[in-house]
């Protein structure tokens, strides 16, 4: 199940339990719909806190399957057609955040996309919040 919603900066998603492939294609299928006549350049807050992975192995966390995962890509790129310049995407686990940030950089996505772990901040929606609407980069050092 995800919401999407209208925020000052842009958009917000917010996703909870399984995330599937189909689950992320409606997710798709609603950002053409409504970015359509998009015109202006937007930020997009994506919440994967009550997510739950695809598996668990003793090992690894794995958020998502691999058609899951084209679909996430795909929806990522139809966000980039219609105007995303930033997104900041929160998880609740260290081992989600490798993973997706890996994807991200093997997808040429790291320079737009950010990852921010809640369980390593207390203040990830003020972090969140600087890279959406300011480009205050959250892996800079201060």
């Amino acid at each position: 199940m995800y919401t999407f919603d209208d925020r000052y900066f842009g958009y917000k998603v917010t996703f909870n339990g399984l995330l599937g492939a189909d689950e992320i294609a409606a997710w798709r299928e609603e950002v053409e719909e409504r970015l359509r006549d998009q015109s202006e350049p937007f930020a997009m807050l994506i919440d994967l806190q009550n997510m739950t992975p695809f598996r668990a192995t003793m090992h690894a966390l794995e958020p998502l399957s691999a058609d899951a995962e084209e679909e996430f890509h795909r929806t990522m790129e139809t966000l980039r057609r219609h105007g995303m310049k930033r997104c900041a995407v929160v998880v609740d686990n260290r081992a989600i955040r490798s993973h997706f940030h890996t994807v991200s950089r093997k997808a040429g996505r790291s320079k737009w996309e950010r990852y921010i772990d809640v369980s390593s901040s207390t203040n990830w929606m003020r972090i969140a919040m600087d890279w959406l609407t300011r480009g205050v980069d959250p892996r800079a050092k201060n």
